[in-house]
């Protein structure tokens, strides 16, 4: 696994411990080449998360 693959997966575990606590988040495949998504923390921010497929 290359290193951004595992940073990725590393986010991807985070993505979904914020989604079991109640937390929104939108995936988006607008960036060809890139994984992307965002989320919103309690005090309303967005949160994007972007890396290299």
């Amino acid at each position: 696994m290359t290193s951004s693959a595992r940073s990725w997966a590393a986010w991807r575990r985070r993505w979904v411990l914020m989604r079991a606590c109640g937390g929104s988040s939108e995936w988006s495949d607008e960036l060809p080449g890139y994984r992307r998504f965002c989320t919103f923390d309690p005090h309303g921010n967005r949160l994007e998360f972007l890396a290299p497929r």
